[in-house]
């Protein structure tokens, strides 16, 4: 799992990524030494530095950590979206915990000036509070919320602990279990594997919206014929799955999957429709 802490300065976005690593294992990838580093190499250029080159220059190695520990652990104030895009970018939404962590701001700047500047970018009290109010007005969706005022290492750990365990589905392994639900004819179980407000797009129908509308396109298709998907390949992208189908009548079809968080999003599937009600001997479109 990649854990993104998203909060402003002084919330104790470390002191968390600390305790991650020392009661969870969660190896804590410190961007801020890499991100000083950029900025001192700048200033002896005498020039400015930019966002998009400092990702270019910090992001390569966050990405060699990800690859070499199970679990990682990043820090952001979220008041670049650039920088929070990017750290979106390396792993699929279902992979990522994004915790946001709060503290108001006199306490944000009280734990500021007392703690040690040895790895901190330097701001002036004036910038620290317009990135405040940058990062608390993300509105990003969220797995985590912690309040940091007082809160105990227990406090801390338990979410991540939760969050840390849960297993990990992957489109590949989703997709196959969309078709054998498919295959048992069950409406309820292929409902369950899309989102609430998810969007199923058969090109030769019109879009349905939402889980139960899904759930009632499967229920009529499945009273109105004997359907079975016959695999021929399941391929993974990031967070899409792509199915190529077909069916013992010797129909074939492709659908894609778009899968968040383990639920599908949004589903396409292009199919031959005419093809599919001859060879099922169901009525075809009236063409007048």
């Amino acid at each position: 799992m990649f854990v993104i802490l998203v909060g402003p300065k002084g919330s104790g976005k470390s002191h968390i990524g600390r305790i991650l690593e020392a009661r969870l294992g969660v190896h804590f990838f410190h961007v801020e030494p890499l991100w000083l580093a950029y900025h001192r190499d700048c200033k002896a250029a005498e020039r400015q530095p930019m966002i998009a080159e400092g990702i270019a220059r910090v992001h390569p190695l966050l990405a060699r950590a990800l690859a070499q520990h199970p679990h990682v652990c990043v820090e952001t104030t979220g008041a670049s979206s650039e920088i929070l895009d990017a750290l979106l970018s390396l792993r699929p939404r279902s992979e990522i915990v994004i915790a946001r962590v709060t503290a108001p701001l006199e306490l944000c700047l009280h734990r500021i000036s007392t703690r040690d500047q040895t790895d901190q970018i330097p701001l002036e009290t004036e910038t620290v509070r317009k990135v405040y109010a940058l990062s608390e007005s993300l509105s990003h969706e969220s797995d985590i919320t912690l309040n940091n005022m007082q809160l105990t290492e227990q406090e801390i750990v338990e979410p991540f602990k939760r969050a840390l365990t849960a297993e990990v589905i992957h489109p590949r392994q989703l997709v196959r279990a969309w078709v054998d639900a498919f295959n048992r004819a069950d409406p309820d179980a292929l409902a369950a594997f899309y989102a609430e407000d998810a969007v199923n797009h058969q090109v030769a129908e019109s879009p349905v919206h939402g889980r139960r509308a899904i759930r009632e396109m499967f229920a009529a298709g499945f009273a109105s014929a004997t359907m079975v998907c016959e695999v021929e390949n399941i391929f993974e992208d990031g967070e899409w799955g792509i199915l190529e189908w077909r069916d013992p009548l010797g129909l074939r079809g492709c659908g894609f999957f778009h899968i968040v968080g383990g639920q599908i999003v949004f589903q396409r599937g292009y199919w031959d429709k005419l093809s599919f009600l001859r060879a099922h001997g169901l009525p075809l479109p009236d063409k007048t």
